[in-house]
């Protein structure tokens, strides 16, 4: 998480967070659809390494730009069908001030969670993202809900 923290704190004054992606034709855009918001689209996917660096960008919305999209909605807990719509449409949107804050909070959370903080460098969260969470530690497993 601190080296997602660092790469947040890094995109939080770059320009492709200046403004929001354009609006979505007919409010989601599926694979083949043209899009105006193509190339802003990509570059946040690249930034973020959803997109490898190197991937040519196609006129329309298709190929790697779905498969980046696909890669972003999994990390995340959206349904990775490739198709922006408006809660996929909503995170790409996040600007990274917001998404080092909320990094910023959940290790503060697991500095505190007692299998964590107790298991030292041996404890290992899992299921961050989740309602429960589990800690590894040394062969053990504790959860706490």
């Amino acid at each position: 998480m601190r080296e997602a923290l660092a790469r947040y704190q890094e995109l939080i004054s770059h320009p492709a967070w200046q403004k929001s992606l354009p609006p979505l034709p007919a409010g989601k855009l599926s694979p083949g659809q043209k899009y105006g918001g193509i190339a802003a689209l990509g570059e946040r996917l690249r930034l973020l390494g959803d997109l490898p660096a190197a991937t040519a960008l196609p006129a329309l919305y298709e190929g790697a730009l779905v498969a980046g999209v696909k890669s972003f909605q999994e990390r995340h807990a959206i349904r990775p069908d490739g198709v922006i719509a408006k809660d996929t449409y909503e995170q790409l949107n996040v600007p990274p001030a917001t998404r080092a804050r909320q990094l910023e909070l959940a290790l503060e959370r697991l500095r505190w969670t007692p299998c964590c903080s107790a298991a030292g460098d041996r404890g290992q969260p899992s299921g961050v993202h989740a309602a429960a969470y589990e800690c590894v530690t040394a062969g053990s497993r504790s959860a706490s809900r």
